[in-house]
């Protein structure tokens, strides 16, 4: 909606002689409620802080981070990191107590993660950003030799 002032179009209203005056409270009230309507919209479109977990699974003590498959998760920033396995650890059984057909094909924590709906993480307040599993990299975080800085010249063929 454009940004007109309610009094600027009582004023127009008034100069116009639109009758009756109940008429001209009508139209205010009406221009009112929709200010008011847009200000609540905006309010609610303000984003909660959120923080992205990875969820490793590992099968046995001493598994290689690098062959643990993990699956990331976005949660409200207060959300308790410690709290991610077992919040979807829920999520998995609320699925699987639906009695849906891919509810029986969950036998571990992937399949669930897998063939569980999004709805059910989203009913949790977390979000699955990755429904396969991801593998991680290692690196020691050190750069190998001088990486010289390069230009790009539109000009160059």
């Amino acid at each position: 909606m454009s940004k007109i002032k309610e009094e600027d179009v009582e004023i127009a209203l008034r100069q116009a002689k639109v009758s009756p005056e109940e008429k001209v409270n009508e139209v205010l009230k009406l221009i009112h409620d929709q200010i008011e309507a847009e200000k609540l919209e905006k309010e609610k479109k303000v984003r909660a802080k959120s923080k992205t977990l990875i969820l490793a699974s590992v099968k046995g003590e001493g598994q290689d981070i690098r062959e643990t498959p993990c699956f990331i998760f976005q949660v409200p920033e207060e959300f308790d990191h410690n709290a991610l396995e077992s919040t979807v650890q829920l999520a998995i059984q609320d699925f699987k107590a639906t009695g849906k057909k891919k509810a029986g094909k969950i036998n571990s924590l992937g399949d669930g993660i897998l063939y569980c709906p999004s709805k059910f993480f989203k009913a949790r307040n977390i979000t699955r950003k990755s429904k396969e599993p991801i593998l991680v990299q290692t690196t020691n975080n050190e750069l190998r030799g001088q990486i010289a800085p390069t230009s790009f010249n539109a000009t160059e063929g």
